[in-house]
């Protein structure tokens, strides 16, 4: 796996991600849960991560480290948050480096609280390395604010939305 800037996506990232989320707890997005739950975490090697937890944490894996309906923790990349030492005024948003950087296959146009637009990364990692067979068919994504339904369906009615 590789971030949007052509680094490596590997072990160091999920660490340092871990360790600095335990380092500031409870002031950035679920800090104090992986505080809390997280003794230790190492790196074995590129692709294996050691972590030592405060007792039994059956569900730890599935609730922070796996990505659904936007939940779980937020990886970041250590060559950028490296050395950072106020991270919670750390403003992670600049187009023109490519911030913030993402290891799927869309990259951030613009991002504000009326309008998301991401665009398709044609040099995604995941079909050069054949992760997947080719790339996904839709090219740009924009999301707007939930309208309430009157308006939503006058809109996918006036086929001015995709749902």
């Amino acid at each position: 796996m590789k971030w949007s800037d052509g680094e490596d996506f590997n072990a160091e990232d999920v660490v340092f991600t871990l360790n600095m989320l335990k380092e500031q707890a409870p002031i950035l997005v679920r800090s104090a849960a992986v505080d809390a739950a997280v003794a230790s975490a190492e790196a074995v090697d590129d692709y294996t991560v050691h972590i030592k937890f405060n007792g039994p944490r059956p569900r730890f894996m599935f609730t922070y480290m796996m990505s659904k309906f936007d939940t779980g923790i937020y990886w970041v990349p250590e060559h950028v948050f490296n050395g950072i030492e106020d991270v919670a005024s750390f403003k992670y948003y600049d187009l023109e480096k490519g911030w913030p950087l993402a290891t799927g296959p869309y990259k951030i146009v613009s991002w504000s609280p009326t309008q998301k637009i991401v665009d398709r990364r044609d040099e995604w990692w995941g079909v050069e390395t054949g992760f997947m067979d080719k790339m996904p068919e839709i090219e740009r994504i924009i999301v707007v604010p939930f309208a309430g339904d009157t308006i939503m369906s006058q809109q996918i009615a006036g086929n001015s939305v995709d749902s």
